[in-house]
């Protein structure tokens, strides 16, 4: 009986390292997009109109992200605007071609606006124009329209690409969470399959010895 319950809790605990991992990646992998949008702009020039959906009630930022490494480095951190910098890029020869203006809108009513003038930032090595924070409640719609005051397509060849992500600790900390859940999985795993693999050990009983006193034939 006692081995059987060792095996039995051993099961569960198995079962319980398998749910942790995949119950956290389904939840947040099914019901929470962190990025509502992630599309190629094929020109920096004119206007730009993207309706999104959020399914997640936090606070979202809007950027540009330029991924290709085509334009040379210094001269793409000048065309861009990036700042606070080191070294400081020499743009004496290129200035800044991404000027923009953003709203975005909800319900017909202006929640985020303004004005990117040159407020770039590294990500991850990738140049970033980040320009909206909003906050945002899940099932609402929203509306990005974003003009742009000067023609940049000299930066089309960096593949821009237009994102709306969801831009809290909340986001940071699920993250984290998704890559640990593996391994804390893993670990109540290993522990059930031993308890399944080597149980209780047993105390096993000796036959009992023959004590009677020898008899030689005849007595």
């Amino acid at each position: 009986m006692e081995m059987r319950s060792s095996r039995k809790a051993g099961l569960v605990l198995v079962v319980f390292g398998l749910l942790i991992p995949l119950s956290i990646w389904g939840y947040y992998g099914c019901f929470v997009n962190w990025t509502p949008v992630r599309r190629s702009v094929t020109s920096l020039s004119g206007d730009i109109e993207q309706r999104f959906r959020v399914n997640y009630t936090s606070t979202y930022s809007g950027s540009l992200e330029f991924t290709n490494h085509v334009i040379p480095g210094e001269r793409l951190e000048c065309l861009i605007g990036l700042k606070g910098f080191s070294p400081v890029p020499d743009c004496r020869d290129e200035s800044i071609v991404l000027h923009f203006s953003w709203k975005v809108i909800q319900d017909g009513r202006v929640v985020d606006s303004g004005t990117y003038r040159g407020q770039g930032e590294l990500i991850a090595g990738y140049p970033v124009a980040t320009f909206a924070f909003f906050r945002a409640s899940r099932g609402k719609s929203f509306t990005l329209l974003v003009h742009f005051d000067l023609d940049a397509r000299a930066l089309d060849s960096e593949n821009p690409v237009l994102c709306v992500r969801e831009d809290s600790s909340r986001g940071e900390n699920a993250v984290i969470l998704e890559e640990l859940s593996p391994f804390v999985g893993g670990g109540i795993g290993v522990i059930g399959l031993t308890l399944i693999g080597l149980g209780p050990f047993r105390k096993r009983r000796l036959p009992a010895s023959n004590n009677r006193p020898y008899k030689k034939p005849g007595d």
